[in-house]
């Protein structure tokens, strides 16, 4: 006799509606162990930062088990051997790594972070008007190992779009029958509401780009002599004699690559290799004799000149340049919080960030003007064609004469296209020259005042005339850009660790998350 085979019961799929959640209130399980409460596990690891430590699933179990009143505020009690496992129990390990671990596949971290932020932002905690943008970047040391691989210096053009760090949304284009304001209507625009002094300031630094522009490109149209240029149908000889190109070879750094999966062999199984701990590179700090490489990750921070920082992003490519991240993070940022786009007019960076088609596009698209210390690159030190009694004219503007003395900066005469220099003055605000062995070498016989000289703006093509870094108005505005290093102060040490003990970017985006959401938290007890 054959047993008469039964429909089976469909069973629909457990839902669970948001308002049936609350701390302390859990779903309910007809079978296995209780769930544990989300706002619980996120009070512990919030908790931990408040601590100042670095919120690991180990950390925030440890402090759990010897603090009963820390796991009382998270809503938890100690296990009791004598009772059934409650939902209330302090969560295992294991538990509290898969909670971390989906927090931050999903973004989950991020999501939290921008509510805290807009929520502070909304009930005026921080106050963002009349403030400026500070941009600067950060490294913590990574929790893996180095790999050195020998890559061939050419790459196409794909392979460097994947490799870019931090790469903007695209841009939508505009209809064909849509004209896009020319920067020239904007400049109109603006001359119609600013005084006499500040257009015949804009007419120089447009002037002074118009130059910049010109000279790149007579730089870029010189041609090369045909006994030199080189050809492709001929093949390179080596050393040795043999025909052949021998092509050149870069040193690229990465981590080890590894395998998801549990297969017997690895080797010839079908899935993927993946980077172990994506994000990492090698980072250098210093120049010269103070010069050394880290191995980490690289994180972009945007702060007001407060120190409040507002932003944190984890680079894709540690090794990316500072300069690079600047622009794709602003895009993101101002996505993130459209509230703010016009409410700040100016970011501050240092000269990692100064490029001229950087500056350009970030002005166009975000209308905020980029201020940076001047990055002289190939500009040498002037010393040949100096006025009388000066000795050298430093690439960033600064006047020396014979005396060893510094010539003080006295403003820009945007008529005549010249900058400006007086005498250096003494303790009690006289001017030195009157004291100065050389004055018969530099000054005139009837100079009572000091020698005053006048730089033309060509000679310091690389300075921006409107607000050359010498003025006392930049001087006073860069000031501000060490806000941010002490809003990474609060980010790293105040209300974190900067020892990472979980490998990839999504991971070191999560440290940072919870670090953001740690301080703006505190802010609100103020």
């Amino acid at each position: 006799m054959l047993l008469s085979e039964q429909e089976l019961l469909k069973l629909q799929p457990l839902v669970v509606r948001p308002e049936s959640i609350a701390p302390g209130v859990t779903p309910l399980r007809m079978s296995g162990r209780p769930l544990k409460c989300f706002f619980g596990m996120f009070s512990a690891f919030i908790g931990v930062h408040l601590m100042v430590k670095g919120a690991s699933a180990d950390e925030v179990h440890h402090n759990l088990m010897i603090s009963p009143p820390f796991a009382r505020a998270c809503g938890f009690t100690l296990p009791d051997p004598q009772v059934a496992s409650r939902h209330t129990d302090i969560p295992s390990l294991r538990k509290l790594e898969q909670f971390d671990q989906i927090m931050s596949d999903r973004r989950l971290w991020s999501q939290a972070r921008v509510e805290t932020v807009k929520n502070n932002l909304k009930n005026r905690v921080i106050v963002v008007e009349g403030e400026n943008l500070v941009h600067d970047t950060t490294h913590y040391v990574a929790y893996s190992s180095m790999v050195l691989h020998e890559v061939p210096e050419e790459k196409d053009a794909e392979q460097s779009l994947k490799e870019a760090p931090l790469q903007p949304p695209p841009v939508e284009s505009a209809p064909a029958d849509e004209k896009k304001p020319s920067r020239r209507t904007k400049a109109m625009r603006r001359e119609e509401k600013t005084s006499r002094r500040e257009r015949r300031r804009e007419a120089v630094q447009r002037q002074w780009r118009e130059r910049r522009a010109k000279r790149r490109g007579q730089k870029r149209k010189k041609s090369i002599p045909k006994q030199f240029r080189k050809t492709t149908d001929t093949p390179k000889s080596s050393s040795n004699g043999a025909e052949g190109a021998k092509k050149k070879s870069v040193r690229k750094t990465q981590s080890r690559t590894v395998k998801n999966c549990q297969c017997d062999d690895r080797q010839t199984c079908p899935h993927e290799w993946v980077l172990a701990d994506s994000g990492a590179g090698s980072i250098i700090k210093g120049t010269g004799a103070h010069k050394k490489k880290i191995w980490g990750h690289k994180a972009a921070v945007l702060s007001t000149t407060s120190g409040i920082p507002l932003d944190a992003r984890a680079a894709t490519d540690a090794a990316s340049h500072d300069g690079t991240l600047l622009r794709p993070h602003l895009d993101t940022f101002f996505e993130t919080y459209p509230e703010l786009r016009g409410v700040f007019k100016v970011v501050l960076a240092d000269k990692a960030y100064d490029d001229a088609q950087m500056k350009e596009g970030v002005e166009d698209v975000h209308h905020i003007e980029v201020l940076t210390q001047s990055n002289p690159r190939a500009t040498k030190t002037i010393k040949k064609g100096m006025p009388k009694g000066m000795k050298s004219l430093s690439p960033n503007g600064v006047l020396t004469c014979q005396a060893d003395q510094k010539i003080g900066f006295r403003g820009a005469r945007l008529s005549t296209e010249r900058f400006i220099y007086g005498p250096p003055l003494t303790e009690d605000g006289k001017p030195a020259c009157m004291i100065c062995p050389l004055k018969d070498q530099c000054c005139r016989r009837d100079t009572a005042g000091g020698r005053y000289v006048e730089i033309e703006f060509t000679r310091l093509d690389h300075i921006d005339p409107s607000l050359p870094p010498m003025a006392r108005r930049f001087k006073a505005i860069m000031r501000q850009r060490t806000a941010v290093e002490r809003a990474i102060k609060r980010i790293k040490l105040d209300f974190s660790s900067e020892r990472l003990t979980r490998r990839g970017n999504p991971a070191f985006q999560a440290h940072l998350d919870r670090s953001l959401i740690a301080f703006h938290l505190m802010l609100r007890l103020e």
